[in-house]
């Protein structure tokens, strides 16, 4: 942990993970536990069956139950992921609830609340479709202006 406070039931190194982990105005870089929560923190990697963070954020996080509420996450997957006045940059889980949240890449079975997703899984197929005729396009472009350039046997 890196600043702040954090509070972790003791575990062999390398060994089992704790019950629960709590940090406040703090980091770590990453949490493995049954439970965690994070207040004005953040974390670099979790995987937990249970994830709350408030006024803080994670990289990626993975558990079963994810709630990120005024904070920030770029990657969460999940069973149930719930974003309340937040911003995350790709969720993939089976039900996504969100409040007040901007999401850019969204990926769920189910999903309810109030929500601005920049890129939903229709656009994101369609994007990665455009880019890969442009590459291939330009893959084929460049090999005609290759042998149109080179010098020719005679």
């Amino acid at each position: 942990m890196i600043g702040g406070d954090a509070n972790r039931e003791s575990v062999p190194q390398g060994k089992g993970t704790a019950e629960v982990v709590h940090i406040s105005q703090g980091s770590a870089p990453s949490v493995q536990a049954k439970m965690v929560t994070v207040e004005q923190g953040g974390i670099g990697q979790a995987h937990a069956e249970h994830i709350e963070v408030k006024q803080g954020g994670i990289l990626n996080a993975q558990g079963d139950h994810i709630a990120v509420e005024s904070g920030g996450i770029a990657v969460a997957g999940g069973d149930r992921v719930e974003l309340s006045q937040g911003i995350a940059f790709l969720v993939g889980a089976k039900e996504v609830q969100l409040n007040q949240a901007k999401v850019g890449l969204l990926l769920a079975d189910q999903v309810s609340g109030d929500v601005q997703v920049l890129l939903d899984r229709r656009t994101a197929v369609v994007i990665g479709l455009l880019a890969g005729a442009l590459a291939g396009l330009l893959n084929v472009l460049g090999r005609w202006l290759a042998r149109r350039s080179a010098p020719s046997r005679k």
